[in-house]
């Protein structure tokens, strides 16, 4: 079975699902790129370090890199767009796609600086480009599939320890395009074409067995799942999910009895680990109403973070957990005044 890096980089690199990401990076999920813009680049990247008898080489290995080619000849290059997937978190990671990025800068300007010398130049060779040369952006996305918030600094200068506010401004910041389908709000989910919001539903459900079961009876999506999506859900949160190797396709509707199984046990434990002796019924109520409560909270403090509008929070809470827009309110209020 693959492992998860594995098939969360074969499931990106689908065409659709990638086109799909850096439209919503950019565009706010207005469908601009089209999958067939998109060509393979080299995820190997080198930089060449020193002059001539002392040169040495830095490499990195990128987990995807396309090609964005334009729409009218399929030729000419307009960027270079990179995905690197995470199932856990790095807190380093700026500093690590900064350095990505900038070995694919360097590498654009020396290819740029071959063309004019190919071309037959004779300026003077005092600086790296001529003046009117430009080269092609580099964006890189940061796709992390973990269930719980990513905590990690999302800027360089987040990552660093200044002896004084003085040097803050003077220090480049380099800023993380970071998208967690777990904590995209629900009103934005409709914006996507592809399988997005099917993963990104059954990860904020995944730790409640209570919402998953009834996300899985009430979303029709769930009802043909192919192989691919049912094993990385399998790997990324750790479930046993029924696959259909014959026609390609997975019900996973089927999932629910194991799941209601799964969700008793648990509340069972946490009812008996907490001294709760007035029974089985009463340990699974509590055991599923403080898991429940726990996701709640970690959900609002994550999405307070990235200063998500207050009404797509309430949106997403009603529609994850099926509460109503009191009760979203009062957990919002309960989190905010702890």
């Amino acid at each position: 079975m693959p492992d998860k890096d594995s098939l969360t980089r074969e499931y990106i690199s689908q065409p659709n699902v990638f086109a799909e990401i850096f439209n919503y990076l950019i565009y706010g999920g207005v469908q601009v790129i089209q999958p067939g813009q998109l060509a393979e680049a080299d995820t190997r990247q080198t930089l060449v370090l020193g002059q001539k008898g002392g040169k040495r080489t830095l490499e990195r290995y990128r987990d995807l890199f396309r090609k964005l080619v334009a729409k009218t000849d399929g030729e000419k290059v307009l960027a270079l767009l990179g995905i690197e997937n995470q199932t856990e978190i790095d807190y380093g990671m700026p500093a690590r796609i900064m350095l990505y990025d900038a070995i694919s800068y360097d590498i654009l300007m020396r290819k740029a600086w071959r063309d004019v010398m190919a071309s037959g130049w004779k300026g003077p060779f005092t600086s790296s480009l001529p003046r009117e040369r430009r080269i092609k952006p580099v964006l890189t996305g940061v796709i992390y599939f973990g269930t719980t918030p990513w905590d990690a600094p999302v800027s360089l200068r987040e990552m660093i320890d200044f002896p004084d506010e003085s040097f803050r401004d003077l220090v480049p910041d380099y800023r993380l395009n970071l998208m967690a389908p777990a904590f995209i709000p629900e009103s934005h989910l409709g914006l996507f074409k592809t399988d997005i919001p099917l993963l990104a539903r059954f990860l904020r459900c995944a730790g409640d067995g209570e919402s998953l079961e009834r996300l899985l009876e009430s979303d029709e999506s769930f009802s043909s799942v192919d192989g691919l999506m049912a094993g990385l859900l399998n790997k990324l949160t750790n479930s046993s999910l029924p696959i259909n190797k014959t026609k390609g396709k997975t019900n996973m509707c089927k999932a629910i009895d194991d799941i209601r199984n799964k969700s008793r046990a648990e509340g069972i434990a946490t009812g008996r680990a907490e001294g709760i002796a007035t029974g089985r019924a009463e340990g699974i109520a509590t055991g599923r109403a403080e898991e429940q409560a726990a996701n709640i909270a970690q959900i609002i403090r994550y999405q307070l973070t990235k200063n998500i509008a207050h009404g797509d929070l309430v949106d997403t809470l009603t529609c994850v957990f099926h509460l109503s827009a009191a009760e979203a309110e009062q957990r919002i209020r309960q989190v905010t005044m702890a």
